[in-house]
């Protein structure tokens, strides 16, 4: 009996998490583009997704690439390049504090390198280090960063087989 509730449970999980990817996908990566009202409910979907404990330490594998789906950030890490233009955004896992999140859009590619260190089960600090600008796989710009930011993680979970981190 426990077994079935605990199997009904994950069921209904994952009809939770798919019912949010679908919504995310319907909008479009670019979150910043719309309307104030719509965000906030994206957002209050990924608070109501039965995520993993500590969802901060949750480990990423190394050299492993994630996509990402959804963004409410209005900066460059969205995909946002200029006005209506945007790239496809991954995040190259490198080890277990380093990664580089980047941006394509066709033979143009944008790369931060960055690093991060986990403060609580749910904010993650970012450290900047590198940003590299491609073009035909031709670097034109690399120059040194410095500053960075704080990841909210909202869930942290396993669907059909792929973690899936919403922040």
């Amino acid at each position: 009996v426990q077994s079935t509730a605990l199997k009904a449970a994950t069921v209904q999980d994952t009809e939770l998490v798919e019912e949010f990817l679908n919504k995310v996908r319907s909008v479009g990566p670019l979150g910043s583009s719309l309307e104030e009202s719509e965000q906030k409910g994206i957002v209050e979907m990924a608070k109501n997704l039965p995520s993993l404990p500590n969802m901060a330490n949750y480990p990423l594998e190394a050299s492993t690439n994630y996509l990402l789906v959804y963004s409410d950030s209005s900066g460059s890490s969205s995909g946002k390049l200029w006005g209506p233009i945007a790239g496809d955004v991954s995040q190259i896992i490198v080890d277990d504090s380093a990664f580089i999140n980047q941006v394509s859009l066709g033979p143009l590619q944008i790369a931060l390198r960055a690093s991060r260190k986990t403060r609580d089960d749910v904010n993650i600090q970012v450290f900047f280090h590198e940003l590299t600008i491609r073009l035909f796989g031709n670097t034109i710009q690399q120059k040194s960063l410095e500053g960075g930011g704080n990841w909210k993680m909202l869930y942290v979970g396993k669907v059909q087989g792929k973690t899936l981190r919403v922040m």
